[in-house]
């Protein structure tokens, strides 16, 4: 996205007007190229990247150790949801997917991933309510209102 907008840039002349809502043009056409319009893509993340000469990502980030369970968890939880005809409750849905974390080999990866970036406190349990909200944001255009 950040090539095209730069490249839509560089083709206006100095002091011709950028077309109105070119951005969110281009930003569109792609979501729909990808085939996923339930995608946010941030204006300003474009704009800091042309400003700062990186048009793409060096570096996508870590990846999740829970990552390789997701597409079972998330089967899961559109079967409970159907199973019981209500959505699942945030307290629920950690204390099922610990119980399915729990005693294997993820769940050290997971231990050993979250030491690594982040504090972890003795006490609390390997996935709390941070990976609720990531793995509902990561999985709402799936589970829709199968998660409160």
């Amino acid at each position: 996205i950040a090539i095209k907008v730069k490249e839509l840039k560089d083709s206006i002349l100095p002091n011709e007007k950028r077309p109105r809502g070119f951005m969110d043009k281009i930003i569109n056409e792609v979501k729909e190229s990808m085939g996923g319009t339930h995608i946010r893509i941030c204006k300003d993340t474009i704009r800091h990247r042309i400003y700062r000469k990186s048009l793409t990502p060096d570096h996508p980030g870590q990846p999740s150790p829970m990552s390789e369970l997701e597409g079972k968890i998330v089967d899961f939880v559109l079967q409970q949801a159907a199973t019981t005809q209500e959505p699942l409750g945030k307290h629920e849905f950690l204390k099922l997917v610990n119980e399915l974390v729990k005693g294997t080999p993820t769940e050290q990866k997971v231990f050993q991933f979250k030491k690594q970036f982040s504090f972890v406190h003795p006490n609390s349990p390997i996935l709390g309510e941070g990976y609720y909200r990531g793995f509902k944001k990561r999985h709402s255009h799936v589970l829709g209102d199968s998660l409160k």
